[in-house]
């Protein structure tokens, strides 16, 4: 669909049918889907590339919790100087890794995971539910008490580093 070029996601279209369409209008932020005509892979299943500058947009209705984020990703580097998050609100968020290289999840509080291998790929989901609060990360759980803060209308996916994502469930 790009022939040997580099191909651009503008618009990541929402498939649950909540139209929670993710958007990138800005050419320099636009994450790409495939270099060269090959598309990029995360356990053999199409991914965005993010390098660092990429990002997207999703306006979706927002929602008191309970409610739950996830994502698949994977990064070269889990430490890069800053977070690497994968859904950053003003009430809540899902980090794949802090400035100390660890998942997180927040609306409030705080639930950290434990350490991640470059080069690897992570099944994340965090369930917001108050006290009641878990991050997975692949079959690690850790729960607690991430807050209370809702899932915001507008929110930004894939901000500050993360490298890849074959997909996010909100």
């Amino acid at each position: 669909f790009v022939g040997g070029g580099t191909g651009y996601i503008t618009t990541w279209w929402d498939q649950s049918g909540y139209g929670g369409h993710a958007y990138q209008t800005s050419a320099s932020a636009q994450p790409k889907i495939c270099t060269g005509g090959a598309l990029y892979m995360i356990g053999g299943q199409p991914a965005l590339y993010l390098d660092g500058s990429a990002w997207m947009q999703c306006t979706i209705a927002e929602r008191q919790q309970p409610y739950s984020v996830g994502a698949i990703v994977q990064a070269s580097d889990w430490s890069i100087g800053t977070n690497n998050r994968i859904y950053q609100g003003a009430s809540s968020r899902l980090w794949a890794s802090n400035a100390f290289g660890v998942p997180v999840i927040g609306a409030g509080s705080d639930i950290f995971g434990g350490g991640l291998t470059d080069g690897a790929a992570y099944g994340m989901c965090g369930v917001y539910d108050g006290a009641s609060s878990h991050l997975r990360v692949n079959s690690a759980v850790v729960t607690g008490d991430a807050g209370t803060g809702k899932r915001d209308a507008d929110i930004n996916l894939f901000t500050s580093g993360s490298s890849g994502a074959s997909g996010i469930n909100m």
